[in-house]
Formats: structure tokens, C-alpha cells, sequence
């Protein structure tokens, strides 16, 4: 009798464990799409919550600096990134999610020194703030006419850009506008070029060293759509002032 109750026991354990499997995302500090300062986390981390939990997993995310949080992923030390960018590179040792949304990378340069731009041409002999290990685009990337200043977060591209130590900054808008926001800095004083640099979808990223990853990348594909379907995915964007046009994320019109 004690040993069929502990059997018994035991099954319904192991059932609770499958069911509510907890899986790791590490995002890097990318207000407002993740970020700790941001409600529930920002609405990446809010949407692959909901979506999962509907199909019986429990979401943890953990921030790091972002490159530390890149090779956590690609090494299987947690289950994926989110939000990151799609590059060949990154495709050799991770399987990729359809796009959780688009967004636009965009040139942002000082008032007293505007930047006429219309293609990457413009920025020929500039010297222009990017992200370290920054994917851009392959034009962008490739063009060794640019003089790139490397830095290590957003608000060092929009302190350098104050300070007119740079030309301009390349960086995701909504990041980027978040970044001046918190510094005080004034849409005036730091203009947002009109034509954006690239438009680049945001994924969900899982190692392929994990045994499972095909079957995590298609329950975050299914809980996405679905989440898009519903139109809860609008409702979840909403409450971070973003709206969906044409799958491209821009600001909330009242």
C-alpha cells in the first residue's frame, strides 16, 4: 500500500514538473522592449511569458550584458535570447523564431550639425556611434568609409553624441529614445534622421545544442501567433505606447 501511494506520488511529481517546465531567457538591457526598470520587464519578456504559458511552460528571464547573454544562448546555458537580431553568423549556432515584430534602425544626429540623410553613402568620412558587435545592416556593415565609434551601451552613444564627440549614433529608435528620455535630452536636441538606416525583425533565439530546441522555437512561434491573433499582442504593445503597422513596431498614435 505505501509503496503504490509513493508510486503514485512520484507520477504526479514528475507530471507538475513536465507541466509547468520553467525555461530561461536571457535579454540584454533594451528598454523598452526588455529591460528591469521597465513594467513586467518590457513587453518581449511579456509576450514569451504569455505565449508559453499557454503552452505549459513558465518563462524566467534574466538580464546580462548583452554579449554574455549572446553566448549563454548560442552555448545552451540558458534555453534562448530575446530580442535579438538575425545574422548569418548567429544562424550557424541558433535557430530563430519568426519575427516577434519589426523595428526600425535609425540615424540620430545633434540639432547644430544635421545629417542629410538618404543612404549609406551620406555617411562616408562620419564619425557615427554604433554598438559594439552591433549587426546594422550588410551595406552599413560592410562600409569602411564610415568611421565607427564603438561603445558599450545606448546611453554612452547618446552622451557621446551630446558632448558632439561623434557625427551621429545607428541605433534601434525605440531603444534609442528610451536612452534620451532618461538622460533628459530633448528630441529637439538629438533629431532622429527621417529615413531609417534598416528595418530588422526582433526574434527569439535557441541554441541548437539543445536537445529540444526545434520543438521550443515552434511552441514560441504557435503562442506568438496566436498572442497576434487574438489581438493580445496589440493589447500587450499598447501598454508600452507601441502599436503594430504593417508588423512594424512604431509609437502609439492617441
Amino acid at each position: 500500500m505505501m509503496k503504490s501511494w509513493l508510486a503514485a506520488l512520484c507520477c504526479s511529481l514528475a507530471l507538475t514538473s513536465v507541466s509547468a517546465e520553467e525555461l530561461t531567457v536571457a535579454a540584454a538591457e533594451l528598454a523598452p522592449h526588455a529591460g528591469q526598470q521597465v513594467p513586467n520587464k518590457g513587453w518581449v519578456p511579456r509576450l514569451l511569458s504569455y505565449a508559453l504559458a499557454e503552452r505549459g511552460y513558465k518563462t524566467n528571464v534574466v538580464f546580462m550584458p548583452f554579449r554574455r547573454a549572446l553566448s549563454s544562448a548560442q552555448q545552451g546555458q540558458v534555453h534562448a535570447m530575446a530580442p535579438l537580431y538575425k545574422s548569418p553568423a548567429r544562424e550557424q549556432l541558433m535557430i530563430f523564431s519568426e519575427p516577434l515584430a519589426y523595428s526600425q534602425t535609425a540615424i540620430f544626429y545633434h540639432h547644430q550639425k544635421p545629417i542629410a540623410f538618404e543612404q549609406v553613402a551620406n555617411l562616408a568620412r562620419l564619425k557615427i556611434a554604433v554598438m559594439r558587435g552591433a549587426r546594422v545592416s550588410d551595406e552599413f556593415d560592410r562600409a569602411s568609409e564610415i568611421i565607427k565609434v564603438e561603445v558599450s551601451s545606448y546611453e554612452q552613444l547618446v552622451r557621446m553624441l551630446v558632448a558632439r564627440r561623434v557625427d551621429g549614433l545607428v541605433g534601434e529608435e525605440f531603444v534609442v529614445r528610451n536612452a534620451m528620455l532618461t538622460a533628459g535630452i530633448s528630441e529637439q536636441v538629438l533629431v532622429q534622421a527621417d529615413q531609417p538606416l534598416a528595418t530588422q525583425g526582433l526574434y527569439a533565439a535557441v541554441s541548437k545544442q539543445l536537445p529540444n530546441a526545434i520543438a521550443l522555437v515552434e511552441a514560441i512561434n504557435e503562442g506568438v501567433n496566436a498572442a497576434r491573433d487574438s489581438g493580445k499582442l496589440s493589447e500587450i504593445l499598447a501598454e508600452y505606447a507601441m502599436q503594430e503597422e504593417a508588423g512594424t513596431l512604431r509609437m502609439k498614435q492617441d
